[in-house]
């Protein structure tokens, strides 16, 4: 698939796509590479090995073309379990995979109604190729899962599970030397917060202390790297959102006045305050 290489700091890359807008890191400290979600096939995981050729000097090709990769020295960590976040791990057999606890359930339970569902909007986006990988693409487990926090290696690369959000199991990627931070779906750029799986108002919690890290990038799972600035303001608009939700319960105002006061578009609107309403 279509993409290009951003580069952040020494070291710290992200791979920018033009499918989904998606966003992919990689990590190099010495001979340790971290690989920061995988795609959304295994196709995708594919292309994406590929293309670490373009920025990690100590990678080596093969003569088949494939990239080798030192055994115990790749780590892939997942952000959330989404299929396009997810999928692409059967392209790195060698590297260990960490994940929020939460994550592989959620890979468990929900992975084939993922992979049925963007099968079937593929095909009527009329991408049929994207929908064959969809369809063949191995669903890889996370085998290293975390509560609340790894430091995968010391004082550089740091995991921290800030609460329930965009999931019950969002995992970021702390670059302490780099105030970089890859924050996954917990923030977006470029389209409104995704709710179908959310918890509005933890969300807003969740930001809080994602912001109180202090970076200097933030990198969202689908978009442009922004600075702390952006993710304040998509904060604010959460805090509305849960604001709002609360006078539709309490009688104050209707559903429909919430929409049309809303900072998101109805459609996103509508689904978070059904999440509220769960919840």
């Amino acid at each position: 698939m279509n993409g290009h290489w951003l580069t952040l700091a020494p070291g710290v890359h992200v791979r920018r796509h033009e499918e989904l807008d998606l966003n992919l890191g990689a990590v190099q400290v010495a001979d340790r590479l971290i690989l920061i979600d995988t795609g959304l096939s295994t196709a995708h995981g594919h292309a994406f090995r590929q293309s670490l050729s373009e920025v990690l000097p100590s990678s080596r090709r093969m003569n088949s073309g494939f990239i080798r990769l030192e055994d115990g020295y790749t780590q892939v960590v997942l952000t959330h379990g989404h299929f396009d976040h997810v999928f692409g791990t059967g392209a790195f057999p060698e590297a260990s995979v960490w994940a929020q606890e939460g994550c592989a359930r959620a890979v468990a339970d929900t992975g084939e109604a993922q992979r049925d569902e963007w099968v079937e909007y593929y095909r009527r986006e009329g991408k049929p190729e994207i929908a064959a990988e969809l369809r063949e693409s191995e669903l890889v487990p996370p085998t290293e899962l975390v509560r609340d926090f790894a430091e995968l290696i010391p004082g550089r690369v740091e995991l921290h599970y800030l609460g329930r959000g965009h999931t019950d199991h969002d995992l970021v990627v702390w670059l302490p030397r780099h105030r970089v931070l890859f924050a996954g779906d917990l923030v977006e750029v470029g389209a409104p917060p995704a709710f179908e799986d959310a918890y509005p108002q933890e969300w807003v919690t969740a930001l809080d202390r994602l912001l109180a890290f202090a970076p200097d990038w933030v990198v969202p799972g689908h978009g442009e790297p922004v600075r702390a600035d952006y993710v304040r303001a998509q904060r604010d608009g959460l805090k509305t959102i849960v604001d709002l939700g609360i006078e539709i319960h309490s009688g104050r105002i209707t559903p429909e006045e919430a929409i049309r006061r809303a900072p998101y578009p109805a459609a996103a609107a509508q689904t978070a305050y059904r999440r509220l309403s769960m919840q």
